[in-house]
């Protein structure tokens, strides 16, 4: 439950995107709205339960202007957070851009690094026969 009293969800953000001194505090608060609003297995972006998010959306939840969210997003990708795709829509003889489709990396921090959630996983947690990891307080991570 929510603080609120309404069913909420948890999501988990690797405490080392907290630590990268490459991202700006604007940056990993963004990154924290992604993971927040991404699909929870596949990290995407509109997702197929939410197909209405657009980066003009994003940049309302975040409060920012659209030249702020770029560079947020900038940071993010070449931090190795955050790749940014575009949808690729056939009309007639051309074809041209669609929307932008995040793909959120939770998993591999930077280069070279472990995974935050590996770590924790080496240090306090199980993983179930779905190969989920059970973090303590009963969050499971896919």
């Amino acid at each position: 439950m929510s603080a609120n009293g309404k069913p909420g969800f948890v999501c988990q953000i690797p405490a080392a995107v907290f630590r990268d001194q490459r991202l700006s505090i604007e940056a990993r608060g963004f990154f924290g709205l992604l993971v927040a609003i991404a699909d929870a297995k596949t990290g995407l972006i509109p997702s197929p339960k939410k197909p209405n998010i657009t980066p003009e959306h994003l940049q309302r939840m975040a409060g920012c202007s659209r030249s702020i969210r770029l560079r947020m997003e900038a940071e993010l990708c070449n931090a190795g957070l955050l790749s940014i795709e575009r949808e690729m829509v056939p009309r007639g003889r051309r074809t041209v851009y669609g929307r932008k489709i995040y793909r959120v990396k939770t998993q591999q921090i930077s280069s070279g690094q472990k995974s935050a959630v590996d770590a924790i996983a080496a240090k306090d947690c199980n993983r179930n026969e779905a190969n989920d990891l059970e973090l303590p307080g009963g969050i499971y991570v896919h």
